[in-house]
């Protein structure tokens, strides 16, 4: 990311945290963080084969990677994980 992305990211997180309610920011990290463990247990299935998905490794690996950006994004934007 550039410092650029960086300004904008920060401009955003504040727009949020002055608009959504406390509440609703946490109910959406709650929710970004069910998709990133249905995306793990995903993975886990098609690595048992026992229950086989017709997504590729890749494709799960990828998911698994854009449901923790969400996650931590939305942690950010909810401040749940403040270290300042």
């Amino acid at each position: 990311m550039t410092e650029k992305d960086f300004k904008e990211q920060d401009a955003k997180v504040k727009f949020i945290r002055e608009n959504v309610s406390e509440l609703s920011r946490l109910l959406q990290v709650g929710e970004e963080c069910a998709e990133l463990i249905a995306a793990i247990f995903k993975y886990l299935r098609k690595m048992s084969a026992d229950n086989p998905t017709p997504k590729t490794e890749q494709e799960i690996l990828d998911n698994i990677k854009q449901d923790l950006t969400d996650v931590l994004i939305c942690d950010n934007a909810a401040g749940v994980y403040d270290p300042e």
